[in-house]
């Protein structure tokens, strides 16, 4: 993600393209903030509507795909439990 915001494309980040990157991450933050309804976590639906609402160019089967292939929760004392 912070590539995205490397806009001169030389491997650093300026503070124009870090105040770029961290006005998009707050908007990241008040979209999961008001899916979130207050229960503290966001389920995956959640999650992907809230990159949608940031305009955050998702295809819907590739996310599904991808958080079932990749994020796994670390539970406390009872395992791994696969999203």
């Amino acid at each position: 993600m912070i590539r995205m915001y490397d806009f001169y494309r030389n491997g650093t980040m300026s503070i124009e393209e870090f105040v770029h990157f961290n006005k998009f991450l707050l908007k990241v933050r008040q979209a999961f903030l008001d899916l979130e309804g207050g229960h503290g976590f966001l389920v995956p639906n959640e999650v992907y509507e809230a990159l949608i609402k940031v305009r955050f160019s998702l295809d819907l089967l590739l996310f599904i795909q991808s958080v079932r292939a990749y994020i796994r929760i670390r539970m406390e004392g009872s395992g791994w439990m696969v999203l």
